[in-house]
Formats: structure tokens, sequence, C-alpha cells
């Protein structure tokens, strides 16, 4: 496990899928741990679930990491929901609506993966998550399913935008 700061806290971030059906995408969720400027990714999950197997996801994710843990959720289908129980039950969610392609979201975030500032956390037996991510990453933007990066992808971007509380700056 990385090691906890003052200033760290554990987000999620949740890309939901507009469908369960085999042909559909997936809703895929990214666990990470974020602390000046570094985001360790503990998890990557994905699955074709009904609204709720998410919000119970999202519960367990809760009580594993504590009330303080942030919630990044793509405001698209059942998201809107996911985001108002978050919300109902104090928890810190950021609703997230994107602006621009895929392809355009990931090319503005590759320089923090260049300059090393997001990593894979290996845990034995506990990393079965790591090979499908990566081989979705280097496939991307031609690969079928894309949900594992766009929500890492998400996840970025939301830790990019937050200020480092220290006040250290950090360049590559």
């Amino acid at each position: 496990m990385p090691q906890k700061s003052e200033y760290g806290y554990y987000c999620v971030s949740i890309d939901c899928a507009t469908s369960m059906s085999e042909c559909a995408d997936f809703t895929a969720i990214t666990v990470a741990y974020i602390s000046e400027g570094i985001c360790t990714v503990l998890l990557v999950d994905r699955g074709r679930w009904h609204y709720e197997v998410i919000r119970d996801k999202a519960a367990s994710l809760i009580q594993q990491f504590g009330s303080n843990v942030q919630f990044i959720v793509e405001l698209a289908n059942v998201g809107e929901s996911l985001c108002a129980y978050l919300k109902e039950r104090a928890i810190r969610v950021h609703p997230y609506r994107p602006m621009d392609s895929k392809l355009g979201r990931a090319a503005r975030m590759l320089p923090e993966f260049e300059c090393g500032r997001v990593h894979l956390l290996r845990r034995d037996g506990k990393d079965s998550w790591i090979t499908p991510l990566i081989n979705e990453f280097v496939s991307f933007p031609g690969c079928r399913y894309d949900d594992q990066v766009d929500s890492l992808i998400q996840m970025v971007y939301f830790a990019k935008s937050r200020p480092y509380p220290s006040g250290r700056v950090f360049f590559c």
C-alpha cells in the first residue's frame, strides 16, 4: 500500500455504462490513493452491473476507506442517481461531465503518465486487474472497450486539477 500522508486521500472514479447487454460497454471503477501529485492505482474493476450493484460497490468502498473517500462519477446513465445517493450520505462526490472526446482527454493526461505520476500497485494475489488494464491502454483508442482507460483518465484529470495542500509544486 502507498504510504499515507497528511495531504493524501482515497479516490474512486466511476464510468457508468449505458446498458448491460453483451455488446454494451462496461461500467469501470478505479480506486486510487492520491497524494502530492502522485496517483497510486489500487484497483480497477469492470463489469456489466445494474445500478443497485454499482451503488453497493460504492457503499463497500466507503466502508473500506472511510467517509473521507472522494468519488468522481461521470454524469451519464445511472451516474446521476449514484451522485444523489452519495450526496445523501454526505460523501464527497464530484460529478464529471466530459466536454470532449475520450482521445482528447487521454492526450491531455498523457504527460501525467510520462512524468511517472501514475503508479499501478502490485500486490501478490490482488493484481489480476493490471494486465487487462495495460492491454486496454496499449490498444487505445482502437480497442472495442475503453471503459477502464476512461475511468482512470477521469481520475488523473481530477487529481491534476486539485491544488497540492502542502503548497509544493511539481514539474516534469
